[in-house]
């Protein structure tokens, strides 16, 4: 707007003087967002412009000024209208935008959300809360931060995270009990340790690992039973011709203790029809067991004590013989002193 000029008419008085003429000069008016001495200051108010001279904003400032005109920015960690609300938990601690409060790099580890505000559920964790938990005890949130729990893990896994599963054979909680006897070594549940179908021979129980107090079944292919029938066939053959073996074995031994019986009666009649003489001379029982326990030389009995009778006259001869010699004796000896004392004469 031009400057405009006022002019004041008046009189002169002896007393007094009359100004006839005053100009007033002002400024142009300035455009929204500035105010002072030449319109050089900024203002940022939420509605509608500032006072020109003061730059007082009337309506409050918009988010992230503050001051009467609205045209400080809010410090570093602040931002919304009159840089009242604190940022949230930006990532690496950078400043958020002081009027929207975003983080320019996103949340911090444990924090999501928009502004960063909101921690991360129970059983997430990490940047942006995009990690889950692992199994920890009694459904316990981790560390949101970590992941790590709290505790110990539930049955069926371990590590610090609890997100290993146990390994095989292996079961319950931090995978510290080994799994039973589970059929053709079949790993059992690795949080109850049960056995998903039966259990080694010998074993029972849901957990197969009671020894088995009564005799198991073995299961045979058909071949396999084919060959013990017919092993066991063989082997009743075997016993049975050995039984008859031993039958007859066992005849012979009795035909034999019968043909001694039979022998020794033999002997013992020819030993009672031998001379009273003999029979002082003859040791029955020598007789009996140098006597062969046969039917054949049991008929020779007989003959064999008659040899015995006539050895025994042999003997009698003999010592005849024995005593004529001894009682001729002492002639043949006067005979041979009187031929000596013959050719010494």
């Amino acid at each position: 707007m031009p400057m405009q000029a006022i002019r004041v008419v008046g009189q002169q008085g002896p007393d007094y003087m009359t100004i006839c003429e005053i100009e007033v000069y002002r400024q142009e008016d300035c455009i929204i967002g500035t105010y002072g001495p030449n319109c050089e200051q900024r203002c940022h108010c939420l509605n509608g412009p500032c006072d020109t001279l003061t730059g007082t904003c009337g309506t409050g400032c918009p988010s992230g000024w503050r001051g009467a005109a609205c045209n400080t920015t809010c410090d570093n960690g602040w931002h919304g209208r009159d840089c009242l609300s604190r940022c949230g938990n930006c990532l690496n601690n950078t400043a958020c935008n002081k009027t929207s409060g975003m983080c320019p790099d996103g949340c911090a580890v444990r924090y999501k959300a928009s502004l960063c505000k909101d921690e991360c559920e129970n059983r997430w964790y990490g940047l942006r809360c995009q990690n889950s938990c692992g199994d920890c005890k009694d459904k316990r949130a981790c560390n949101k931060v970590s992941g790590v729990c709290p505790g110990e893990c539930e049955p069926g896994y371990t590590g610090t995270m609890c997100t290993d599963e146990c390994e095989n054979d292996w079961y319950g909680p931090d995978c510290e009990t080994r799994c039973g006897n589970c059929r053709n070594n079949v790993t059992c549940d690795k949080i109850s340790g049960l056995c998903p179908g039966d259990c080694e021979p010998g074993y029972y129980g849901t957990m197969c690992i009671d020894a088995a107090e009564e005799k198991t079944t073995i299961e045979l292919s058909h071949g396999q039973l084919v060959g013990i029938i017919l092993a066991a066939i063989a082997t009743g053959a075997i016993f049975s011709v050995v039984a008859v073996l031993c039958l007859r074995h066992r005849r012979r031994q009795t035909s034999s203790s019968n043909n001694i019986e039979r022998c020794q009666g033999t002997a013992v009649s020819a030993y009672d029809a031998l001379s009273p003489t003999t029979q002082a001379i003859i040791q029955y029982d020598t007789l009996t067991m140098t006597i062969p326990p046969t039917s054949s030389e049991c008929e020779q009995i007989p003959t064999a004590l008659k040899k015995v009778e006539e050895n025994r006259s042999l003997q009698l001869n003999q010592k005849t013989v024995a005593a004529t010699y001894e009682n001729l004796s002492p002639n043949l000896t006067t005979g041979e002193q009187q031929y000596e004392q013959f050719e010494n004469s």
